[in-house]
């Protein structure tokens, strides 16, 4: 299925959206820190860095997917690089007639 090397993107608002979570969960800096740190160790992981005009272009999916905006956000960003499969457990997305759900145990045995 793959040559070794798997390509994942995400965005910083993704990324954020986990430090809150974890913040939420009263997670400290050092595991804020360990967390963004651990990023930086995925070699095929991009952080794609959302503009105003992203956001604003994302919104227009919550009403006509029912999408909430981090699911916005992320089909907006899919749409835009042309990828059609994404790795989550987010069952919103198998509602989408163009994008493929994974699930991230599809993954196992695969190095990033």
């Amino acid at each position: 299925m793959f040559e070794g090397v798997l390509r994942a993107i995400t965005t910083g608002f993704h990324i954020d959206s986990i430090l809150i979570i974890m913040e939420n969960y009263d997670k400290s800096p050092s595991d804020l820190k360990i967390f963004l740190s651990s990023l930086l160790g995925y070699k095929g992981l991009e952080v794609y860095p959302l503009s105003i005009l992203d956001r604003i272009s994302a919104t227009r999916w919550i009403d006509k997917l029912n999408l909430d905006l981090d699911d916005a956000i992320a089909y907006h960003v899919m749409r835009k690089l042309n990828i059609d499969k994404t790795v989550s457990y987010d069952r919103h997305f198998d509602s989408i007639k163009d994008i493929m759900r994974l699930e991230p145990s599809d993954y196992k045995n695969e190095t990033l």
